[in-house]
């Protein structure tokens, strides 16, 4: 594990569903006028990485692919979500500690996540 990677980027399958079926499960015509989830949805699980909901991505140093971060915890992975919308980049563990974070604002963490979405769909976001 490299000085520069934070572990609070990993997360377990577990953690990885329990978040997409949250997210999925909650329109944002909550607190926004859109009926939609955020991003149109996470997609479905895969055994193809390329299409897969939750999935683990090549983690690269130097543009070389190399083993991906490791931790303590037992069944803690490197996942990300692709959701409807084309977005591929959003780390799992980092959603999750969004959550931690605020516990008392679960929306307040999805509309911001909903924001990094879109941007990333559309690609606004560096």
């Amino acid at each position: 594990m490299g000085t520069n990677f934070n572990p609070a980027q990993l997360a377990t399958i577990e953690e990885a569903r329990e978040i997409a079926r949250l997210i999925n499960s909650t329109p944002m015509a909550l607190t926004d006028r859109d009926p939609e989830p955020i991003g149109g949805g996470i997609l479905p699980e895969s055994k193809d990485p390329k299409l897969s909901g939750i999935y683990d991505p090549v983690w690269l140093t130097v543009n070389e692919p190399t083993a991906p971060p490791s931790s303590d915890r037992p069944g803690a992975l490197f996942l990300h979500f692709r959701f409807a919308n084309g977005c591929d980049a959003i780390n799992v563990g980092l959603v999750r500690e969004q959550f931690k974070r605020y516990p008392s604002a679960p929306l307040y963490v999805l509309r911001q996540l909903r924001i990094e979405v879109a941007d990333l769909a559309t690609g606004k976001a560096a």
